[in-house]
């Protein structure tokens, strides 16, 4: 009689026990997802809060650099009077302490190749980063220019000096700054100016006067070796043939650079 009673009890009670057991469930996640929220959203808050505050600090000021083509450079101040001075100044004083090997060995009694090659390599070493240039020359004496014949008892001869060769010489020619020329070699260590020489040039830069370039320097030969004739002065374009490099800046004065008839030139 009891177990049919007890049956009739428990159907009786189960929906009202299931909807608690849901209606307990539910209170439990909406408090676990209450305190997520709290959680979520005081982390956010604390965290929108130091943007905040950070926002207010000043910001320290990043480091802006100039492209390396439009840095700016410091005005030189210098005139070209002034660069002319000082590029001819370090010139002087190059052509001043040239050491030429070829110019200290015992029975050498002319050296102009040796000093022009040791002129040159020192001109670069000072002027690397410049824009100067520099011509090297070289004259060969020969009767009419003619390549196939020899000026017997050739010599060149410097109205100060003396002779200074007997049928060749080179030296260097420097243009230093704008319109500022002048020439370096064993008659002048510290330079003679040619300037004018150049107020009137070709295309290729090259000077169509030959005044103060050949201003001073005499050219004599005998018409043949064995004659008794004493050697005769013949007129500068009658008789040197000329050989001369490009105009080089410092940067190319290499040996690839020099031309063929300058003959023995290594830099």
């Amino acid at each position: 009689m009891w177990k049919p009673l007890a049956f009739v009890i428990v159907a009786a009670l189960l929906p009202w026990f299931n909807a608690y057991r849901i209606g307990s469930r539910h209170g439990m996640q909406k408090s676990h997802l209450d305190d997520f929220s709290h959680d979520v959203g005081g982390t956010l808050e604390a965290s929108n809060q130091e943007e905040k505050q950070a926002s207010g600090r000043p910001k320290a000021p990043k480091s802006k650099a100039f492209p390396k083509a439009t840095q700016p450079k410091a005005a030189s101040g210098q005139s070209e009077s002034d660069k002319c001075a000082k590029n001819l100044k370090i010139l002087q004083g190059i052509g001043g302490s040239v050491r030429a090997a070829g110019c200290n060995v015992p029975g050498i009694q002319y050296c102009c190749d040796s000093w022009m090659m040791q002129f040159v390599r020192d001109v670069k070493a000072q002027f690397v980063r410049t824009s100067i240039k520099v011509q090297m020359w070289k004259w060969t004496m020969r009767p009419g220019k003619d390549k196939s014949r020899f000026a017997h008892k050739g010599a060149i001869v410097h109205d100060r000096r003396g002779k200074i060769g007997h049928d060749t010489h080179y030296f260097t020619v420097v243009n230093y700054c704008d319109g500022g020329y002048a020439v370096f070699d064993t008659v002048d260590n510290s330079g003679r100016d040619v300037s004018a020489d150049f107020a009137e040039t070709f295309k290729s830069g090259n000077a169509k006067g030959r005044e103060l370039l050949a201003q001073e320097f005499t050219f004599k030969y005998a018409e043949d070796f064995k004659g008794t004739k004493p050697p005769v002065a013949h007129p500068y374009e009658e008789c040197v043939i000329e050989c001369k490099s490009a105009w080089l800046t410092p940067r190319e004065l290499t040996s690839t650079n020099v031309r063929q008839c300058l003959t023995g030139i290594i830099l």
